[in-house]
């Protein structure tokens, strides 16, 4: 899980639709409750614990696996002009 969509809901749709979706938002969540679950950050595992009452030893951080250093380096390959059947 990368992040709560739950936020994103006010600001994506007007009245009521925004408040309709947070309620089946949170309904579908905690579905999940018990479950084993993968986050991106400890503050989302918090969240998760806090706002929605899940289980701390069903939640586990698994940092994103971007280097970022290597989105700045010049080591990327030149894409070549060909055409690819399938």
């Amino acid at each position: 899980m990368n992040y709560l969509a739950d936020k994103e809901f006010d600001l994506s749709y007007k009245f009521p639709l925004n408040k309709i979706k947070k309620y089946f938002f949170k309904d579908l969540i905690y579905l999940y409750q018990n479950k084993n679950t993968i986050v991106v950050s400890e503050s989302l595992k918090k969240e998760l614990i806090q706002k929605y009452q899940f289980r701390e030893n069903k939640i586990f951080v698994l940092e994103n696996p971007i280097d970022i250093n290597f989105l700045n380096s010049n080591n990327f390959i030149e894409k070549q002009n060909e055409i690819l059947f399938f």
